[in-house]
C-alpha cells in the first residue's frame, strides 16, 4: 500500500491510497484498468468552529474504457464519527453512499452523471489562500464569497446576519456569473446553529481545496484547473482531495441556502 498525508495546521486532512481490482460492489464487465482506493478523514466543525468529530470517506475509482471515452466511476462511502453528542449533529452530517459518473469524450466534453459540463466551470481558476471570516472581536464563521455569518454591527451580540450564496465555482471561489443569494438576521434558535454549522464547514473544505492544491503544486503541476482536476482523480490523491472537498463544500452551501430559504430569508439577485 502506498501511503501519502496531507497535514494543515487546523484541518487534519488525511489521505490514503491503494490499488485493486476489487470494489465495494461488483465491477462492470468493461473496467479495464486497476481500481485506486482512497481513504480521505476531514475534521467536522460545530457552530462554534470547534472540531466535534471526522468525516470518513472511503472511495474506490474505477476507470472504464468506453466507445465515446474514458469513464470514471466513483464510490463513495461517507461516514461521520463524532466525539460526543452524536445524536445533535446526526440530522446535519449524514452517513451516506453514493456513486458518481463522470465522463471524458475523445472530442474533448466532459460529462458529470450525464450532464455537459460548461466551460465556464472546467476552466474556473482558485483565487489565493482562502478568505475565511474568523473570530476577532465579534464573533464570524465561515468563507465570505460562499457562505458566512457576523454579529458585527448589529444591535445585540446575540443577533447575526447570516448569508448564503447559491453556488460557486468548483474551487468554490465566486464565478463569472451573478448568482442569487439569500441573507436573514437570526437569534440564537437551532436554525441559526445548524447554519453556522454549514458555514464552518464551507469554510473547512475551502482550505482544504487550498491544501490539496498545495500539494499539488509541490509535485509540480501548474495551471491546475478543473479540467486537469477530473482528469487525475483516478491517479491522484491529492486531485481526488480537491474533487471531494469541492462536492462536499457545495453540498454544504447548498444546505445553508436552503436552512435560510425555508426559514424566510431575503432572495437577492
Amino acid at each position: 500500500m502506498k501511503l501519502k498525508k496531507i497535514l494543515a495546521p487546523i484541518l487534519s486532512l488525511v489521505i490514503a491510497v491503494s490499488f485493486s481490482t476489487s470494489a465495494f460492489a461488483e465491477s462492470p464487465a468493461n473496467v479495464t484498468n486497476e481500481d485506486t482506493r482512497y481513504h480521505l478523514e476531514d475534521s467536522v466543525f460545530d457552530e462554534n468552529n470547534e472540531v466535534i468529530g471526522t468525516k470518513i470517506t472511503d472511495t474506490v475509482v474505477q476507470t472504464i474504457d468506453e466507445a465515446e471515452g474514458k469513464k470514471t466511476i466513483l464510490i463513495e462511502d461517507i461516514k461521520y464519527k463524532f466525539t460526543e453528542n452524536s445524536e445533535k449533529y446526526e440530522n446535519v452530517f449524514r452517513d451516506e453512499q453514493k456513486t458518481t459518473e463522470i465522463l471524458i469524450t475523445d472530442n474533448g466534453e466532459y460529462y458529470l452523471n450525464d450532464q455537459k459540463l460548461s466551460e465556464e466551470f472546467l476552466n474556473a481558476e482558485i483565487l489565493g489562500t482562502s478568505d475565511q471570516v474568523q473570530a476577532r472581536a465579534v464573533e464570524s464563521g465561515g468563507y465570505y464569497w460562499a457562505t458566512h455569518y457576523t454579529n458585527s454591527g448589529q444591535s445585540s451580540a446575540s443577533i447575526f446576519y447570516c448569508e448564503a450564496y447559491s453556488d460557486t465555482n468548483f474551487f468554490m471561489d465566486p464565478g463569472y456569473a451573478t448568482l442569487p443569494k439569500v441573507i436573514m438576521w437570526q437569534s440564537p434558535s437551532p436554525g441559526l446553529s445548524d447554519f453556522k454549522m454549514y458555514a464552518n464547514n464551507v469554510a473547512s473544505a475551502r482550505a482544504n481545496i487550498d491544501t490539496g492544491m498545495a500539494a499539488l503544486g509541490a509535485s509540480g503541476a501548474a495551471a491546475i484547473t478543473p479540467i486537469w482536476i477530473i482528469g487525475a482523480i483516478g491517479v491522484s490523491a491529492s486531485a481526488y482531495a480537491v474533487w471531494s472537498n469541492s462536492v462536499a463544500g457545495h453540498q454544504q452551501m447548498t444546505n445553508a441556502y436552503n436552512l435560510l430559504y425555508n426559514l424566510g430569508g431575503t432572495i437577492i439577485h
